[in-house]
């Protein structure tokens, strides 16, 4: 009994890990504004994402993941005094 058992709780986990994938993701974001408002100066730069997720299952699937991303912009206004 305690030898079936043994086998059976090793057995699981390697069996899981078979079913299970590691996905690592990276990529960089570009930014741009098509119509910029008057008095505006728009400076986009490029960004970046990274981050991965976990897949669990084979048919039906799990897939939770963490990422984090920045996208870097600037905008300057410039601000006229109405009475001069």
């Amino acid at each position: 009994m305690r030898n079936t058992l043994l086998l059976l709780l090793t057995m699981v986990p390697i069996m899981a890990i078979g079913q299970t994938q590691i996905n690592p993701q990276a990529g960089i974001t570009f930014q741009s504004l098509t119509d910029s408002p008057e008095g505006t100066e728009f400076k986009a730069n490029i960004g970046f994402i990274v981050g991965g997720d976990i897949r669990f299952g084979d048919v039906f699937y799990l897939q939770p993941g963490a990422f984090y991303g920045r996208n870097v912009t600037a905008t300057t206004f410039q601000a006229t005094d109405p009475d001069g």
